[in-house]
């Protein structure tokens, strides 16, 4: 049984991993697995993105003002999904690994 499931990232967030794809070895026993599983987790979608504007203020002063969006869309990044077998949230992915969208303005004076 493959440990992965189908659909969007968003519907599987509650089972990112199939964990009936797995069970404990009996003691003294190896399992069945290799140690890595050919599985990648959840992907990166970030933009970021600026806006400059220079203004010539006189013959040498320079004014620079720079709007900056971090996380333009506002897009989520999720963790990867839990790995430690036996516990409650084995496959699910509880955590986000960004930050919401955020501006920053900056006026840059220059001579």
């Amino acid at each position: 049984m493959s440990p992965e499931t189908n659909g969007s990232l968003q519907q599987r967030l509650n089972g990112y991993i199939n964990p009936a794809a797995f069970s404990q070895a009996p003691q003294f026993t190896f399992g069945d697995v290799s140690r890595f599983i050919t599985m990648r987790g959840p992907g990166l979608a970030n933009w970021d993105m600026s806006l400059f504007k220079t203004v010539t203020i006189q013959e040498r002063i320079r004014a620079q003002l720079r709007v900056e969006a971090l996380n333009a869309f506002n897009t989520p990044l999720f963790n990867g999904p839990n790995t430690s077998f036996g516990s409650f949230s084995f496959g699910q992915i509880t955590s986000q690994g960004n930050q919401a969208r955020a501006f920053q303005f900056c006026l840059r004076v220059m001579f």
